[in-house]
């Protein structure tokens, strides 16, 4: 490693200042990131459930809730749940299947990681 450094500085290449140079920009986009992080946050805290979030709360057995709704206890039933959905109602089992999953837990979860989702996709843009 010092043999290395010895010829680097014999090229005339100061170290410090190509980290300086890396650190910089990767401390731009984490300040960025938390500037675009945090007004999408707090309004994805402020949106509430609309009408179809509440039915995928539950069990879906055929195009029209039941008048007993049963719960959903562990992924399996989503699975089984949008097999019932995509042959009832529509075909866009991968977006009601996270959707689905996502109603499980707190919205919390889903406002982090949807501002999250939102902030890395302005990136990759």
């Amino acid at each position: 490693m010092e043999n290395l450094r010895a010829r680097i500085n014999k090229v005339g290449i100061d170290l410090s200042r190509i980290r300086s140079f890396l650190l910089v920009p990767l401390f731009g986009k984490v300040f960025l990131g938390l500037v675009l992080f945090v007004p999408i946050f707090l309004l994805n805290q402020k949106t509430g459930y609309t009408s179809d979030d509440y039915s995928y709360h539950f069990f879906y057995e055929s195009y029209l809730p039941s008048k007993y709704p049963k719960e959903i206890n562990n992924f399996w039933d989503i699975i089984h749940s949008q097999y019932n959905h995509y042959h009832s109602w529509n075909g866009r089992y991968v977006a009601h299947t996270i959707v689905q999953f996502f109603m499980q837990y707190d919205k919390l979860l889903f406002n982090i990681l949807n501002s999250l989702a939102f902030v890395a996709l302005l990136f990759i843009i």
